[in-house]
């Protein structure tokens, strides 16, 4: 019925409930000397119902030899709660319906209030009960207040631990909640995954209408990554939502990078701090968020709207927080992944890929072309009287030229062509999906917009020619080794016909 984790809260509880009891039976056995009787009602008998539950609870959970079993607080809780009204009836007559309002006041107060305020509350309430002494004093009366007092009290302030206790055992769960769920997102060091991972866990922990991870860019914040509920944000809507940038200080996205502190708001198009995304209706919305930082250092915000006003309670920041530390480790780690990847991908003197990643991914792109029965093909290329350039302007000149003349290539390709350096003054080009004559094409317009094209270089403009080779999977190799040593073949005859050509590993 209970977990584990369960076990020391309700613990606490019922021991809070029969140090009240025993507060309360204390009060019944000194009435026992008050001569005053209910009509109708077995004095001795009921008070010796209730002193002896009392004790039972008392053996129950306070004996070192009986293991506690979470269970007991059921029966425990509907005994205690029937010994306090029993107490009540017997010791209050006919002011108990007066007394069992001021029960319900003081419960609804502890909702509210911490213990400590509400057992303040309680002593204020039992001594308001006992202000009709000050007007017509009655014996009878006063002995009856003096038994009710301990009783009033102690139903006010244990209302207000349990419930405190409940909602503290509450936030633990949703923080632990919070934990799990940016432990998922911490699952993968692909940066575009980790993103979505955070917008999608903590959207759901909070159960947001919309969930958007925002990456800082200099002073620029851009939607990284987001989730929406297409009934309240429908498609145009949560474009315009995710299109639009943010400046740093700008809205409450920019007020939370800018301070590096959370913001919970119940209507955000009246705060203050709020700006408006163009396009978009003045709904009631209410906001969550908090900055991804890493060291002090804000590198994004998590942002949460759920529709309404006041949907998020400022308890809710510290979940929140916790996700949002483990979430920007994550981040942070997945960006510096990819860093390290991309650099040890790069060619350092013209930016372009290197010969490792593109063997790779020549590698990968051959076992998906197999398993389709696709096609790959590859363009080699080889700069004509690269040698002369050097020789008359300089190494540092023709290190330029090689940068210069890798863009200019790189304007011709689509996306999902990939450029590389493959050694020296030479590129390659490796093209998925793509079969000889669309590949011969392709080089064929290379050639010619690298033969058009005037480089700038210190000392004057360069004109330069390149020789290009093509091969296609399978036609004209069946592994990577194979085709690029077609594609190489086919560059050197190109060289041969004295350059600024275009040759097939077929001869076509």
């Amino acid at each position: 019925m209970f977990g584990s984790d369960d076990r020391e809260l309700i613990k606490r509880i019922v021991r809070l409930a029969s140090t009240l009891l025993a507060a309360s039976g204390a009060a019944g056995l000194l009435s026992a000397y008050v001569p005053y009787r209910q009509p109708g009602v077995n004095f001795a008998g009921m008070w010796g119902v209730l002193l002896g539950a009392t004790a039972l609870w008392a053996v129950i959970v306070f004996m070192p030899w009986v293991r506690f079993r979470p269970v007991y607080l059921i029966p425990s809780t509907v005994l205690g709660l029937g010994l306090i009204a029993l107490g009540q009836y017997l010791v209050a007559g006919d002011r108990g319906t007066f007394i069992s309002l001021v029960y319900l006041v003081l419960v609804l107060g502890a909702t509210f209030y911490t213990p400590r305020e509400t057992l303040l509350l309680s002593i204020f309430t039992a001594l308001l009960t006992g202000l009709p002494i000050a007007y017509d004093y009655n014996a009878d009366f006063v002995r009856r207040w003096i038994v009710q007092l301990p009783v009033i009290i102690g139903v006010g302030y244990f209302s207000s631990v349990v419930i405190n206790e409940l909602k503290r055992s509450s936030r633990e769960r949703l923080e632990m909640a919070a934990i799990a769920e940016a432990a998922r997102v911490s699952t993968t060091l692909d940066l575009a995954a980790t993103l979505q991972a955070t917008a999608d866990q903590l959207g759901q922990v909070l159960k947001s209408d919309a969930s958007l991870v925002y990456m800082l860019e200099d002073d620029l914040l851009t939607v990284r990554a987001a989730t929406f509920n297409a009934a309240v944000f429908p498609e145009a809507v949560a474009e315009r939502v995710r299109s639009h940038p943010v400046r740093v200080g700008n809205g409450l996205t920019g007020w939370v990078a800018e301070h590096g502190e959370p913001i919970v708001t119940g209507d955000a198009e009246r705060d203050p701090r709020a700006g408006h995304v163009p396009g978009t209706s003045y709904d009631d919305l209410s906001y969550v968020l908090v900055p991804l930082k890493v060291e002090d250092r804000v590198i994004g915000v998590i942002s949460n709207i759920k529709q309404g006003k006041d949907q998020y309670h400022k308890d809710i920041l510290g979940l929140v927080s916790i996700f949002a530390d483990q979430a920007a480790v994550a981040i942070e780690n997945a960006r510096l992944y990819e860093e390290t990847r991309e650099l040890a991908a790069t060619d350092s003197l013209t930016g372009l890929k290197n010969w490792r990643y593109i063997s790779d991914r020549l590698e990968r792109e051959l076992r998906r072309a197999i398993a389709a029965r696709g096609e790959v093909s590859l363009v080699m290329m080889d700069c004509d009287q690269f040698k002369a350039v050097n020789d008359r302007l300089g190494h540092l000149n023709g290190d330029r030229l090689l940068r210069e003349l890798g863009r200019c290539i790189e304007g011709v390709l689509t996306e999902g062509r990939v450029l590389g350096r493959y050694a020296g003054d030479e590129f390659i080009i490796l093209l998925p999906d793509t079969g000889a004559s669309e590949a011969s094409r392709l080089a064929e317009l290379v050639r010619s917009t690298v033969s058009e094209t005037e480089f700038s270089l210190q000392g004057g403009v360069v004109r330069m020619t390149i020789s290009l080779g093509v091969a296609t999977y399978p036609r004209d190799g069946r592994d990577a080794e194979a085709l690029l040593k077609a594609a190489d073949d086919a560059m050197y005859r190109s060289k041969t016909t004295g350059g600024n050509f275009v040759s097939s590993a077929a001869g076509d």
